[in-house]
Formats: structure tokens, sequence, C-alpha cells
């Protein structure tokens, strides 16, 4: 029998675990490190003279390339509670990024890319001189794949609240996750063509309710 004790000790182990896994403050202490990722949108660089070109942005590429120019170190425990360490390599060449960086600067200054959608610029950057800053690349993809709120989750718990309810509490996880990419990302229901739907399902094998014939 769990006391009641247990369950408030359980209940606190779980919450840190969680919160240590989705918050960015956890798994980044220094937050210096996702303001950093800012510089990668240049928006200023079209008032700036040669001279602050040179120096704009500089402490925050450092800053990313402290963290992901270098080897990482990671602590766990397994069944047993045994502490190993595994090592993640470098994510970018440091040095290399810090030139790239440089150089980047004056080619969007002198091309004049729009720098209203920081995804817009690095495509065109990615389409045009991928061979050039294949680091700052990689760094870019870091920052606009990663998460900056909560509310992508909280939208997922909510269409999955909807989707399993005490009636259909035995819906495969793939099961679910189709429901709920339909109810997330689908069309419109005003949009929805039912009987397109209903010839593929119908489609997919044979349907016992297609089976009857009327008398």
């Amino acid at each position: 029998m769990v006391h009641s004790s247990d369950l408030i000790i359980i209940r606190l182990a779980v919450t840190q675990s969680i919160s240590s896994y989705c918050y960015p403050s956890c798994r980044f202490p220094d937050q210096h490190i996702m303001t950093s990722f800012c510089v990668l949108g240049m928006r200023p660089i079209t008032f700036l003279d040669h001279d602050e070109l040179e120096e704009w942005g500089n402490a925050s590429i450092d800053s990313l390339v402290s963290h992901f120019g270098v080897p990482q170190i990671h602590e766990y425990k397994d069944s047993n509670k045994e502490v190993h360490k595994s090592v993640s390599p470098a994510v970018i060449d440091g040095e290399k990024t810090k030139e790239e960086w440089r150089n980047i600067k004056q080619v969007v200054k002198a091309q004049g890319y729009p720098r209203y959608s920081t995804s817009q610029l690095w495509g065109l950057i990615k389409q045009y001189h991928s061979d050039q800053f294949p680091n700052l690349i990689t760094l870019a993809t870091l920052a606009l794949t990663h998460p900056v709120h909560t509310s992508d989750c909280e939208r997922a718990f909510s269409a999955q609240n909807l989707v399993t309810t005490p009636l259909r509490n035995r819906l495969s996880a793939e099961h679910c996750d189709q429901l709920m990419r339909v109810m997330i990302q689908g069309e419109t229901l005003s949009n929805f063509d039912f009987i397109d739907a209903l010839k593929d399902w119908r489609a997919a094998k044979a349907r016992a309710i297609f089976s009857f014939k009327l008398k």
C-alpha cells in the first residue's frame, strides 16, 4: 500500500524531472545563450557604418560558440543509480564560425537581403551561400527549431484531452497521434471533403458495414 507521503515525494520527483526537461532555463542555465540567437536576425546592419558593422554581434556569437563550439559532458543515472558520463561533440567549429560571422554581415548588407523574417533570410543564405557559411547555417537551424514558448505543448495537450476521452481510452499511440495531427493541422470542417475521406477509408480494407445487403 502506498502512503500519501510517498505519493507526495513521487509527485515532486516527477514534476522536477519534467521541469528540467521542458524549461530552457534548466537546459541552458546561462540565459544569455538563448538571447544570443537573436543576433542571427541581423536587423540593424543597414544602419551601421563599416567600423560598427565589424563589432556588431560579436559578443553574441562568442556566447553561442562557447556553448555549441565545444564538446558537452552529460551525466545520467542508470536503473541502479550509478552515475555515467557521455560526451557530445561540438556542433560547430568555433573559429570558422567567427570568421563566417565577419563575412556574412558584409554579404547580407551588400546583397540587401530582407531581414523582416529570420527564416526567410536564412533560407536565402542556405540557398545561395551554403558552402560559405555552414557553421552559421547550423546555428540558424538550431535557432529556428528551438521552441521559444510552451504554447505548442499546451495546444497539443488540449488536443490530446479532446481526442482521448473516457470512451476512447484504448486508442493506440499511433492512432492518437494521427487524430491529434488532424485536429491541430487539418482542414476546417467547412473545407473537409467527407466523400473523399469515406472513399479512402472504405478502400483501406474490407469494411463489415459495407457487406450487409438490404432485403
